[in-house]
C-alpha cells in the first residue's frame, strides 16, 4: 500500500504535510481492508456452522436407527 502511495507520500511531506497527515490514510486504507476481510470470515464462519449443524442432526438420526429396522425396509 504504501509502496503504491510513495510518490503521493512524497509529494504531501515536501508541501509540509505533518506525521498524522500521512499515516492517516495509509491507516484508513488497512482498516478498510481488514474490515471486508472479517465481514467475508464471519460469513463463511457462519455458513460453515450452520452446514454442519444441518449435517449432524440428520446423522445423529441415522446413528440411532435400529439396524434390523433399516434392512427391513429396504
Amino acid at each position: 500500500m504504501v509502496a503504491r502511495r510513495r510518490n503521493e507520500i512524497g509529494v504531501r511531506v515536501a508541501l509540509g504535510a505533518d506525521r498524522g497527515c500521512v499515516v492517516r490514510p495509509v491507516l484508513r486504507e488497512a482498516v478498510l481492508l481488514l474490515a471486508i476481510g472479517i465481514a467475508i470470515g464471519m460469513a463463511v464462519l457462519l455458513l460453515s456452522t450452520v452446514a454442519l449443524l444441518a449435517s449432524y442432526w440428520p446423522a445423529m438420526r441415522a446413528a440411532r436407527l435400529e439396524p434390523m429396522s433399516a434392512l427391513r425396509e429396504d
